[in-house]
């Protein structure tokens, strides 16, 4: 699929009336642990979206877990291909603020009345030479390893010891620390922090290939599900 194909099928995705309960939510009916996938904060990161788009064509029946996928939350800046809303802003940097007018607002919506077990946000960034994760606790950590593990068939995994600031060890970002005093105390890792829910972050390298950057978020996606 072309990625003009893409983005007509992921915004039909995003609205069919078969998987929509509240907004953009699409959601599984399997009981057990409640996990939410998110992607497309920003427009400019299509990776994510596909790789969501994919994993529920390959998956959706066979999901061991209640899945709540956020497939697409800034639709405007996928369409015109920018980081921002149509109002130019940053949805990242919005979570502890009162906006009109916001698209992440279906995303607050279900973190606060369902209180997930995990949260699991997919981003990409172009400046750093492949994948890290961003974890909120330690225990989290050989979890995320064996997640890199799995995407590292598909690109490769950031070795660097900085990532914007932040300490980086084997890929994975420990923002404990960090969050007593964060950075950005507007972002959605922040707010999952407030609300003491687990979550990932996961980012692949914005420069390479957009089909093994999307195979190895899905891979990912399988990893995190028990889908080995």
């Amino acid at each position: 699929m072309d990625v003009k194909e893409f983005k007509k099928e992921i915004s039909i995705l995003a609205h069919r009336q078969d998987y929509t309960t509240h907004g953009d939510l699409i959601l599984s009916n399997t009981n057990g642990a409640k996990v939410l996938i998110t992607a497309g904060i920003h427009g400019n990161e299509l990776a994510g979206p596909y790789a969501i788009y994919t994993f529920i064509k390959r998956h959706k029946a066979d999901l061991p877990v209640n899945i709540t996928f956020i497939p697409l939350l800034n639709k405007y800046g996928l369409k015109h291909d920018r980081r921002e809303d149509r109002l130019g802003r940053d949805l990242n940097r919005g979570f502890n603020k009162q906006l009109k007018d916001n698209n992440i607002e279906p995303l607050k919506y279900y973190i606060n009345s369902q209180d997930p077990d995990l949260v699991v946000n997919l981003h990409e960034d172009d400046t750093h030479d492949g994948c890290y994760i961003y974890i909120p606790y330690d225990e989290m950590r050989n979890d995320a390893l064996d997640i890199l593990e799995a995407m590292s068939a598909y690109t490769k995994i950031y070795t660097g010891e900085k990532v914007f600031g932040d300490e980086c060890e084997d890929g994975v970002i420990f923002q404990s620390k960090a969050q007593k005093r964060p950075k950005n105390q507007n972002s959605f890792e922040y707010f999952c922090y407030l609300k003491n829910i687990p979550y990932m972050t996961i980012e692949t390298p914005g420069n390479d290939n957009l089909k093994n950057r999307c195979a190895a978020m899905v891979r990912a996606l399988e990893t995190i599900i028990g889908l080995n």
